[in-house]
């Protein structure tokens, strides 16, 4: 799924991946590529900021933090960091680290490979799924999915 952590979608396509996961356990692996989108003067840093949290193996509790607060300032970015239990003093120098920047950098540059220019955008196998959708519309396209990849 491609994600900007601006975007006001993010936190329902949030619920929804979560009780997609709890109720096929064992079936589903999400990946999470960014793609923050220019006319978000703070998702970059957002971006950044997860994958800062993902090297302290931390991903999970500060995912958690930022999707379910609304600010996305540097200062809230960095008190989420705090609640989600990062050390600073890392997660500040992982999100300035060139190596972190490329990762964003790649994801961005896979989005437009791709003609993505809208978040959130997720890839189901070969379904291409393009924002926000419900529930029920997910589990649909889910199932289709399992389905084919069980007759394969």
């Amino acid at each position: 799924v491609f994600l900007d952590f601006e975007d006001p979608l993010t936190p329902k396509v949030a619920q929804t991946l979560n009780v997609l996961i709890k109720e096929h356990p064992g079936l589903l692996k999400i990946y999470i590529k960014h793609h923050p989108l220019e006319f978000h003067p703070n998702a970059k840093y957002a971006a950044l900021a997860t994958i800062a949290a993902n090297k302290q193996g931390l991903f999970q509790s500060y995912y958690s933090q930022l999707i379910t607060h609304p600010g996305r300032s540097k200062d809230a970015l960095i008190s989420y960091a705090r609640q989600a239990g990062l050390s600073i003093s890392r997660f500040l120098h992982d999100i300035s680290d060139s190596s972190t920047l490329k990762l964003v950098d790649r994801d961005i540059e896979e989005a437009k490979s791709l003609g993505i220019n809208a978040v959130p955008y997720f890839v189901l196998e070969h379904v291409d799924v393009k924002g926000a959708r419900s529930y029920q519309e997910f589990k649909d396209k889910l199932v289709l999915e399992i389905t084919k990849a069980l007759q394969d």
